[in-house]
């Protein structure tokens, strides 16, 4: 199945693994971050996304931009019919953070201008529930019916930073039952945790940590160490055929080393509960 066997060939000879270990359980979880606007390879690379999920059977959630939804619709109409689940990515990308002051932490935490990111918050939970309300409608005419979505992604997870009550009440309030903004706390490792009435799943990492397969590798055994999901964020604009074949590398990788279970994030709570 690898498309650079001497890569899983390393790797594997690196973590020690061998035919005769018994493997370690792991929940692997993906989730995708489809925000096409001024990143038309996001689209492009959808197919390439698509077929890969399919080879492996892995049913996966796709946050999707209020305005991929409307610009795009047969995309979004595809990722549905194929059996994956959708939530919300606000529409055109914006922060949902409410003060100045936020909005310079996160400026100074991604080095860009505290005005910048002022001037793309919403600055206010009713501006923030607005934004909520049209995503739904733009995925929901996309796909050409009442679908139920209840799931939501900050951009850029400013949350992880920025975390109030205030945030995951408006999202209660917009009937959103899962959200996924936040970054896995290995001090305290938990598979999903409740706030006001919302169940967080943490993500442990991006595709972007691909490029350095150990680490990578690293936060998965951490994951499995832990009993909780190794939870890989995407970007369809980052996976080209290159970094696509290097992701599926990668996952074959964690297959020979562990007893791997691919899960849906809004199975997550279930599985977990029950084990």
């Amino acid at each position: 199945m690898s498309r650079a066997p001497l890569i899983l060939f390393l790797l594997i000879i690196i973590t020690g693994c061998t035919a005769s270990e018994s493997k370690k359980p792991l929940v692997v979880v993906l989730s995708v971050d489809y925000e096409d606007l001024s990143l038309p390879k996001g689209g492009e690379n959808l197919e390439g996304i698509l077929a890969m999920l399919d080879r492996r059977n892995i049913s996966s959630t796709f946050f999707i931009l209020g305005a991929t939804a409307e610009r795009y619709p047969e995309n979004v109409k595809r990722i549905y019919k194929k059996g994956h689940s959708l939530g919300l990515h606000t529409y055109y990308h914006n922060f949902p953070i409410f003060s100045r002051k936020d909005a310079a932490l996160i400026g100074g935490i991604y080095n860009r201008s505290a005005e910048v990111e002022w001037e793309r918050s919403f600055k206010s939970p009713d501006a923030f529930k607005a934004d909520i309300e049209a995503s739904r409608r733009a995925v929901q005419l996309a796909l050409g019916r009442e679908a139920e979505i209840k799931m939501f992604r900050a951009p850029s997870i400013v949350v992880n930073w920025v975390n109030n009550e205030v945030y995951y009440d408006a999202l209660l309030e917009e009937a959103i039952k899962l959200d996924s903004s936040t970054y896995q706390n290995f001090t305290n490792p938990r598979a999903y945790y409740i706030e006001r009435g919302v169940v967080v799943v943490p993500i442990v990492a991006f595709e972007s940590r691909l490029d350095n397969y150990r680490k990578s590798l690293a936060l998965a055994n951490k994951s499995a160490r832990a009993k909780v999901p190794f939870h890989l964020a995407l970007h369809p604009q980052n996976l080209g055929p290159q970094e696509l074949a290097e992701l599926e590398d990668f996952l074959d990788v964690l297959e020979a080393r562990h007893e791997v279970i691919y899960l849906p994030l809004e199975d997550v709570q279930s599985y977990y509960s029950t084990i």
